[in-house]
């Protein structure tokens, strides 16, 4: 259910980004915003630029919450501008003994979240939508190099002039592990802790920007379900 204002050229454009996060003990808090501006917009029609329509502003951006249910806290690389990952206070562990007997100890770390995104694609003409997103998650860290993730997403676009993908609701669920080889750095970008369908960030399920390649192994699952007043179903965020 994206947003999107088709092709759109002009004389002129800025973006104005802006991040903030904070960590106090087991609570941690991040927000990011961005605007484009563009002077002379027209839209482009089959390769052609149609008369201008004016100065456009779009913008959009996403807050979110996090909390250590077990205890741990976010650290936080002020060169690297992102959050290093998650040390538990007890690893997760499943093994056997001495006698062949299964053995264990040791809870990983627990962590909830939450998360709203907004984009506004509506301004001087252009109607490319409106979208609401939020994203409630728990996240399971057996250990530093391995997680599991468990989130549930809800979007709604208010999109009147879209046809057949009008107004709706997307409600969906994804559930991910990842094992990071221990070749990595530890001050790898810890991106990913939420799902955020169809807004200001992307999930191969992932929150929050940017990213980067990561050496090991990522299995994931997920579930949408569409109600909108026109489709039923839907292929994509």
């Amino acid at each position: 259910m994206p947003a999107n204002t088709g092709q759109i050229g002009g004389d002129d454009m800025q973006w104005l980004n802006g991040e903030l996060a904070a960590v106090n003990g087991r609570w941690t808090f991040q927000a990011e915003y961005l605007g484009s501006y563009m002077t002379d917009a027209a839209p482009i029609v089959g390769n052609v630029i149609q008369p201008a329509q004016g100065d456009v502003l779009y913008q959009g951006g996403y807050a979110q919450v996090f909390y250590f249910l077990t205890g741990e806290h976010e650290s936080y690389d002020k060169l690297l501008g992102a959050f290093t990952r998650v040390t538990p206070n007890e690893n997760f562990f499943v093994g056997r003994d001495e006698c062949g007997n299964v053995t264990g100890g040791g809870i990983g770390a627990w962590q909830i979240g939450a998360r709203y995104n907004y984009l506004d694609l509506n301004d001087d003409g252009f109607n490319g939508g409106i979208l609401h997103n939020g994203t409630l998650g728990l996240n399971w860290f057996l250990n530093p190099n391995m997680k599991f993730q468990f989130d549930f997403m809800a979007t709604h676009r208010d999109a009147p002039l879209a046809g057949d993908l009008g107004d709706g609701w997307v409600y969906g669920w994804a559930a991910a592990g990842r094992w990071i080889s221990n070749r990595l750095l530890s001050n790898q970008r810890n991106t990913g802790r939420l799902v955020a369908g169809g807004s200001t960030s992307t999930f191969s399920a992932t929150s929050g920007g940017g990213g980067m390649s990561i050496p090991g192994v990522m299995a994931a699952a997920s579930h949408l379900a569409v109600h909108s007043g026109q489709r039923s179903s839907m292929t994509h965020l």
